[in-house]
This record gives C-alpha cells, sequence and structure tokens, in this order.
C-alpha cells in the first residue's frame, strides 16, 4: 500500500488543507479545496474527524478500497463518483470515510 501510495502522489504537487495533503490537477485541488471548506464553515465537527482521519486525497485510477485504512482516498474524476457529485456531496463522503476510519480503530462514533 505505501508504494501505491509513493507513486501516486508522487505524480503532482502536494497543496494542502488543513493537514490534509492534496495531489492532483488544478481543478480536483480546487473541487477538494472547496469541499473541505464547506466543511469547515457549516459542520466543525466533521471537518474536525476529516482532518483527523485522512490525511491525502489523490486523483488517480487506483481502487479506492487501496486507501481504506490508511487515511488516504483515491478519487476517479469520472461520472458516478463521490467526487463527480459535487462538492457539498464529496464532503459528505469524506465524513462517512472518517467515521469509518475512527471505527475501525475501535473508537465509537
Amino acid at each position: 500500500m505505501q508504494r501505491v501510495y509513493e507513486a501516486e502522489s508522487s505524480r503532482f504537487e502536494p497543496r494542502s488543507v488543513g493537514v490534509i495533503k492534496i495531489y492532483g490537477s488544478r481543478d480536483f485541488v480546487l473541487r477538494v479545496s472547496t469541499a473541505l471548506e464547506m466543511l469547515k464553515g457549516f459542520y466543525p465537527f466533521g471537518y474536525s474527524l476529516v482532518q483527523r482521519y485522512i490525511h491525502s486525497v489523490i486523483e488517480s485510477d487506483v481502487d479506492p478500497q487501496m486507501g481504506m485504512l490508511t487515511g488516504v482516498l483515491y478519487e476517479r474524476t469520472a461520472r458516478g463518483s463521490p467526487f463527480a457529485a459535487g462538492p457539498a456531496r464529496y464532503a459528505a463522503y469524506m465524513v462517512r470515510r472518517a467515521f469509518g476510519e475512527r471505527q475501525s480503530l475501535g473508537f465509537a462514533v
């Protein structure tokens, strides 16, 4: 999993929102940043969870399940993906993933 992360993240210059590193095209980074800013403004608890349990979001065709236990979101920009549904939906998806990460570590939500 670490080799996949290193290979995919090395394709882009990292950008950060809080502690989350975002790797991708300019449009990808803008869309992820917008989703995170929406979370920060409208749902601070969710934003806090995402900041704690998600450390990277990468524009990639890698199976999203590869990053499930490591705090990495591999995102396709294709139609039908959570990312393509818009910033509000993607923000909600990030919160769900952060909850999943938290629960996998044995914490109650």
